[in-house]
């Protein structure tokens, strides 16, 4: 075992989204650290979790990801619609991921929370993606 491949699959999910357009012209963009008076709504590449998944002879992980779709529209249909692109774009797909061999990435589940702010939208949506070392 080599590390972990969490910055890889950070990197990955990045590029998938940020080289949608339906996707990018209904977000201001896609942050790992969202910048200060960033416009909303936005995507941020949030938490990571993961536990072993080892074969007879392969290492692998079974690594959760949350992303977390921001907005302040007045209803919940913004969000939605951001939050079903993220989906479209990940769910039950396989992709690259440097140094591993990306098995599959499942849609594990989602929420909208409204936030105590009454104003913003918070969707959380987070992802499994198995994926075996080269």
């Amino acid at each position: 075992m080599s590390g972990s491949p969490y910055a890889a699959i950070q990197q990955s999910i990045y590029d998938i989204l940020t080289s949608d357009t339906t996707l990018m012209t209904k977000v201001t963009g896609v942050f790992d650290f969202v910048p200060d008076n960033q416009g909303y709504p936005f995507v941020t590449v949030g938490e990571t979790t993961s536990i072993p998944y080892e074969t007879y002879d392969r290492y692998g992980e079974e690594v959760s990801t949350i992303l977390h779709v921001w907005s302040r529209y007045r209803g919940m249909q913004e969000i939605n619609e951001i939050m079903d692109d993220c989906k479209r774009l990940l769910a039950r797909k396989s992709f690259e991921v440097a140094g591993w061999q990306n098995i599959s990435c499942y849609h594990d589940f989602s929420e909208v929370i409204r936030e105590p702010d009454g104003e913003t939208r918070h969707g959380v949506i987070r992802f499994r993606i198995l994926a075996l070392q080269d």
